[in-house]
């Protein structure tokens, strides 16, 4: 399964009503598409866009990816601040990460959240982010 996509081929088909991504094979040029969605019923498949009855092969489908979500500075400074110097999972959630922020400036001398960017931390005339707090 390259790249999520699961082939028709296969024999596996998204739940009845799921939309999800198609590839497809041009009606036109025989070429292969993905900007495609579509969703089966009753083993057929409907475009999303108007329902309406897919009379080009569909050749492959994967499940939609998350929509992106804007995240503000703060979040990403500290997420910064954590990859910089604190092994942490990339699948954590923001709250897990938080956790993990405020203990580790806790047991570093009782601070809850410090951070900074790299160049900020230099122009105070410190290396790292927990360098600040042992200070």
């Amino acid at each position: 399964m390259e790249n999520n996509w699961i082939p028709v081929s296969s024999g596996l088909f998204p739940d009845d009503g799921e939309d999800v991504q198609v590839t497809f094979i041009g009606y036109h040029d025989q070429a292969p598409h993905c900007e495609g969605f579509a969703y089966r019923e009753g083993g057929n498949w409907y475009w999303t866009v108007n329902d309406g009855n897919v009379k080009v092969e569909i050749t492959a489908w994967k499940k939609n990816c998350e929509p992106y979500n804007e995240t503000n500075m703060e979040t990403i400074k500290v997420r910064y601040a954590i990859e910089k110097e604190i092994e942490v999972p990339k699948n954590l959630n923001e709250e897990m990460i938080k956790k993990i922020i405020q203990k580790k400036c806790t047991e570093e001398n009782g601070i809850d959240t410090l951070w900074d960017t790299e160049d900020g931390l230099k122009k105070l005339g410190f290396p790292g982010l927990f360098d600040i707090i042992k200070k």
